[in-house]
């Protein structure tokens, strides 16, 4: 019996054609299979989703959990799923954070589009697919195959940004190869990543091909949408209130923690106060939304934009498409990243709208001698991850020491995230903090990851 092998398109450059001024996502999932030749001689069977088709810079978190939760329905022996380049090394780490199963679970896309001599989409479906239904590839989470390369979706990189051979593993390098049509593997991680579900999204073992199935969780378990909509990130500037240090601690600080005055996470959030003390918005210096307006001056709406809704940005507790009663909390986690002469002005005003903020600190995990006193009051307020900017290599601990040094930042509170990348170092604290991770929990989750 010939393995199933369930293709789901996104979109991407490996899906565009011509418009006369440039290319576009076009194409089917059905259209990028028609491309390929040799698929008959892997005995598969394939199925196709066309599930998104718009540029991997446009894709949200909520798309990923969509896609997890259709490839959970179907439960194939193993996945494709076909995007941009863009943004494929964080879909393919959040997707590693989903998926616990044996299944293996391939993303793969193209750098040059269908249009262009030497496209080198149909070359990466064909060896995607081969990887899939490899039972070698079994038991290795989330995989990226391109230009005959297999990585890791923990390590791999998209490094250059025209070049087919854009990816790359620092850490270790690829994990194998396909040649001659066949996935040979040369080395094998340590350990993949564990799963980190998202809030709501609770996952429960199922039979089959070994996927796991995404019931979103019990009403009572879910936070209630009120608890998202009067934090101090959504409001208009002239409303936010001056942090309350005698405020009530978030639910990511440990036990002993929230008794020392050193690292105190204290939020001012309106939603952790009393009903008797949260204060109503003030409507009137907000913009008049389209269903505020007479009906006379309301736009009619894009059929389009039922089924391709590219620019939405989902909001704390917004819906899964699909989905009737769930509602998953997507933190706001920031990604600021060092520069030469950055003297941290802002860093104050970009933390005060974040939940949690990765540094991309220079070298080993560096900054400029005046963000420490900055970096210790975020860190005291929301967890701070440290990573590097260069892309390759870990953080230190204990080597270098003078203000700004990553032994002056781990002792203000910042949690280093050893290998990993300051991209996937945002998706994992975003996961942690939906899933109420406190400070010893996120710490342990880098240390493992990183």
């Amino acid at each position: 019996m010939s393995a199933r092998i369930l293709l789901v398109a996104l979109g991407g450059t490996i899906a565009m054609t011509g418009t006369g001024r440039g290319v576009t996502a076009t194409m089917t999932a059905d259209d990028i299979l028609a491309a390929v030749p040799g698929l008959d001689r892997l005995g598969v069977t394939l199925e196709t989703v066309t599930f998104r088709n718009q540029p991997s810079a446009s894709l949200s978190i909520l798309d990923i959990l969509s896609l997890y939760e259709l490839i959970g329905s179907r439960q194939p022996y193993g996945v494709v799923v076909t995007q941009g380049t863009d943004t494929l090394e964080e879909t393919a780490y959040a997707l590693d954070l989903l998926h616990d199963g044996p299944s293996a679970l391939v993303v793969t896309g193209a750098m040059r589009n269908p249009t262009l001599a030497g496209a080198d989409g149909p070359a990466n479906v064909l060896a995607a697919v081969a990887v899939a239904a490899s039972p070698a590839a079994r038991d290795l989470g989330c995989l990226v195959v391109a230009s005959d390369e297999i990585h890791a979706a923990r390590r791999v990189r998209k490094t250059h940004a025209t070049s087919v051979a854009t990816f790359a593993s620092s850490e270790g390098g690829p994990l194998g190869y396909v040649v001659e049509g066949i996935p040979r593997f040369v080395n094998r991680p340590a350990r993949r990543s564990r799963p980190y579900p998202l809030a709501g999204c609770s996952p429960a073992p199922t039979s089959g091909a070994g996927w796991t199935a995404l019931p979103w969780g019990r009403t009572e378990e879910r936070q209630p949408a009120s608890d998202h909509k009067a934090r101090p990130h959504d409001l208009p500037a002239h409303e936010r209130q001056p942090p309350d240090v005698h405020g009530q601690q978030p639910h990511y600080l440990a036990a002993h923690e929230q008794q020392s005055p050193d690292v105190s996470y204290r939020a001012a959030r309106p939603a952790h106060l009393p009903d008797h003390e949260r204060q109503p918005p003030d409507v009137s210096h907000q913009a008049a939304r389209p269903q505020d307006l007479p009906a006379h001056e309301q736009q009619p709406p894009d059929a389009r934009s039922e089924e391709v809704r590219p620019f939405d940005v989902p909001a704390p507790g917004a819906r899964l498409p699909g989905d009737a009663g769930a509602s998953v909390w997507l933190p706001r986690v920031g990604l600021y990243t060092a520069t030469l002469g950055d003297d941290g002005e802002l860093l104050d005003g970009f933390a005060s709208a974040l939940d949690g903020l990765v540094i991309a600190g220079f070298g080993v995990g560096h900054v400029p001698s005046a963000w420490p006193e900055r970096l210790s009051r975020i860190a005291g307020r929301i967890p701070v991850v440290l990573t590097s900017r260069t892309g390759a290599g870990s953080v230190l601990h204990r080597t270098y020491d003078y203000p700004g040094s990553e032994q002056d930042l781990l002792r203000r509170g910042l949690i280093p995230a050893g290998f990993l990348h300051p991209y996937k170092a945002r998706l994992l604290l975003q996961f942690l903090l939906s899933r109420g991770a406190d400070r010893d929990e996120i710490t342990e989750a880098f240390a493992a990851e990183g």
